[in-house]
């Protein structure tokens, strides 16, 4: 387990090694402080955490909560960390909106530089109100002190997370929402998940204590929202039309493991040797338990 993790760590460090001379670049030639930089992923990796490991079969959070880092031109909010969640589809808007381009229609997310989220960074960033003394003496003569301001809730920023996985056989989603995650999963599935899941993230961060069956009204609530989402999506979709693509570009997607190797057609040749290669076998198979049994019987009769 440790070595593998280790090798998951070096994996790491070898990337933050490669930007770090982009970074370095960027500042030589003087674009650095102009240029907007997202850093993020796809998925994390299971180290078995919940009795797996790989990525692709499960929704836990160590499969779907990935690092989103972003650095704005000129280093505006720089220091701010978001504590409400975010998400993958929020990405492409946001650097759209930095941009000063219209986002596309057909995406879900939304920037994550609205007034709103603008707000909240700042209030993130802005230093803690001066302590007040209850012993200091009061000056009748000063005016009356500002009303203090309402305090700043981060959830109310947090956005409505939908995932989904359709990968060997599981066929899973999930909706997190108020601080809450509900997981559903094909029955049968192959990674041997529950029908249903939910979790309290906030005292049940690494997903531990099912309350599926134990929250009623929220686990219907986040139902409805997951099939709300996933309709609208659905309604939204795109149909899948086939296309051909270059053998150089097949060779490229093989190397990366999102496409298998195609394998060329069987001739008749080669089906009638795989046929008898099988049957002999078969065959082989066969006699072997044959004469296993015929053994056995042997044995047992001399023993009386």
């Amino acid at each position: 387990m440790e070595y593998l993790k280790a090798t998951y760590d070096a994996e790491i460090r070898y990337m933050d090694s490669e930007m770090k001379r982009l970074f370095d670049w960027l500042k030589e030639t003087g674009r650095y402080n102009n240029t907007a930089i997202v850093l993020t992923a796809d998925h994390g990796e299971e180290f078995y955490e919940h009795q797996g490991w790989w990525h692709g079969t499960t929704l836990y959070e160590e499969q779907i909560n990935v690092p989103l880092i972003v650095k704005l031109p000129n280093q505006e909010l720089a220091g701010a960390r978001v504590p409400w969640t975010v998400r993958s589809i929020d990405v492409a808007p946001t650097l759209a909106a930095l941009a000063g381009a219209e986002p596309s229609p057909m995406w879900e997310g939304a920037s994550l530089l609205e007034d709103a989220d603008r707000a909240g960074y700042t209030q993130l960033l802005a230093p803690p109100p001066a302590p007040v003394d209850p012993a200091a003496p009061v000056d009748p003569a000063a005016p009356p002190a500002e009303p203090a301001a309402p305090a700043f809730d981060p959830t109310k920023l947090s956005r409505t997370v939908i995932a989904e996985e359709d990968f060997e056989g599981n066929q899973i989603t999930a909706v997190i929402q108020g601080g809450w995650k509900y997981i559903v999963a094909n029955d049968g599935n192959p990674r041997g998940l529950k029908p249903e899941e939910l979790y309290d993230m906030s005292s049940d961060p690494n997903e531990l204590n099912d309350q599926a069956g134990k929250n009623g009204e929220k686990q219907t609530a986040l139902s409805a929202i997951l099939a709300q989402e996933l309709g609208a999506a659905k309604g939204g979709a795109v149909e899948a039309q086939a296309a051909e693509i270059d053998a150089a570009t097949r060779a490229q997607m093989e190397a990366l493991g999102y496409m298998e190797e195609e394998a060329p057609p069987e001739t008749a040749e080669q089906k009638a040797k795989r046929e008898a290669e099988e049957k002999a076998k078969r065959e082989a198979e066969e006699k072997a338990k044959r004469e296993a049994e015929e053994k056995a019987k042997r044995e047992a009769e001399e023993k009386k």
